[in-house]
């Protein structure tokens, strides 16, 4: 059968996240190369409670289609919870999502024409480049260092590139690197993106995972004219399975948004939102986000102290104060993907997500991320070790 694919597939790629999430479920291989939280400390029990409230208080009605929207009550806590991001936000400014991807896809249907041009970190989050592919935008890459994305750099960008639509940017321990942004740039994106007239789309799903505690501003905070689309996500503090997320946006956006989505899914899960809105009314929700933090930091700090032990020099790493995730340079000529591949995983039984999938064009090959949430400390120590065994021996 000759099947003839929309014109479309011609800008889809395959996912290097598909095969990671691969390499996750080898119990052979100890992978710090996926996104993933630490499935132990799931609220399991919690949620189960959540889930069996949902049916017994709403019977049938938590089985039956929903609006599109989402849920109005627990539309209700998302603006709570964003009003301790500084945002200001009603049930018309709020969307519920299939996870935050979703809120990405909605957006870059709802404003991405083919060949329009789009602002983004350098790296980037891979995931939000489907989306984007499929739109065949324009990348106009933009470096980042310790205080996020380079502002200097961006108004460079806007200036010599007036046709540009978006800035893409993750504020808080951004993927792949963990960085996060300074106030001081969050508000400047603001002001540029007001005077050069571009959307901001900030991608925030690391936001509430800060090991000191502490509450930032999001760069939507300061938004003055509704042009900062702000994505969020319960896959990172509750659990991923839920498929639950949000976009906050001005009104008129988010009526859009919603049309759109109507014509893929119609909702999220009924059952989903409604044990969610359940857990959140029941739950130490807060309390179970401090101990997310404790338990993330300890892995972080293992996984630099065992770098530091095991790595030869010549290895550097970021130092994030929350999210899930490293990222390390090796030495210019190295290729990590084919190091991966030739040597890593044949003889230390370790994966790492190679870091040239984290760019828009001209890949650094000479970086990888590493997911330091997802395995046991003893996981960590002995994969670390292992990979210092092969990166002694080339190095």
């Amino acid at each position: 059968m000759n099947y003839r694919y929309s014109s479309l597939m011609d800008y889809v790629k395959p996912s290097p996240v598909a095969e990671m999430l691969h390499f996750s479920a080898d119990p052979t291989l100890i992978s710090f190369a996926g996104g993933m939280p630490d499935a132990t400390i799931f609220p399991v029990e919690e949620l189960r409670a959540a889930f069996d409230r949902a049916l017994a208080e709403k019977g049938a009605q938590a089985l039956q289609y929903s609006t599109p929207e989402g849920l109005p009550s627990l539309r209700e806590k998302v603006c709570e919870r964003m009003a301790r991001a500084g945002v200001k936000c009603s049930l018309d400014n709020v969307l519920l999502t299939q996870g935050g991807t979703q809120g990405i896809d909605l957006v870059a249907a709802l404003f991405l024409d083919r060949g329009d041009t789009i602002l983004c970190e350098n790296p980037t989050y891979m995931g939000a480049m489907g989306p984007f592919d499929v739109r065949d935008v324009n990348y106009v890459s933009i470096d980042i260092d310790d205080e996020g994305m380079n502002i200097e750099l961006l108004e460079k960008a806007l200036k010599e590139h007036p046709e540009a639509k978006m800035i893409y940017v993750i504020p808080d321990f951004q993927n792949p690197t963990g960085v996060s942004m300074s106030v001081e740039r969050r508000r400047r994106i603001v002001e540029l993106a007001n005077q050069y007239d571009v959307l901001v789309l900030e991608d925030n799903p690391y936001r509430e995972l800060r090991f000191d505690n502490q509450e930032m501003p999001s760069i939507k905070s300061f938004d003055t004219q509704g042009r900062v689309i702000l994505l969020g996500t319960f896959s990172k503090t509750l659990c991923p399975g839920l498929r639950l997320g949000w976009a906050v946006a001005e009104k008129e956006i988010v009526s859009r948004l919603t049309t759109l989505r109507t014509a893929a899914d119609m909702q999220c899960s009924s059952i989903a939102m409604y044990a969610v809105d359940a857990y959140l009314e029941a739950a130490d929700f807060d309390g179970h986000i401090r101990e997310i933090r404790r338990v993330y930091k300890e892995k972080k700090d293992c996984m630099i102290d065992a770098m530091q032990r095991h790595f030869p020099k010549g290895i550097t790493h970021t130092n994030p104060e929350g999210g899930l995730f490293l990222w390390l340079t090796f030495p210019e000529k190295v290729d990590a993907g084919r190091m991966l591949r030739e040597l890593v995983i044949p003889r230390a039984k370790t994966v790492y997500m190679p870091g040239e999938a984290f760019y828009c064009h001209a890949p650094h090959k000479n970086t990888c991320r590493m997911n330091f949430s997802g395995r046991s400390m003893e996981e960590i120590e002995k994969g670390i070790a292992a990979l210092g065994e092969v990166f002694c021996q080339v190095f």
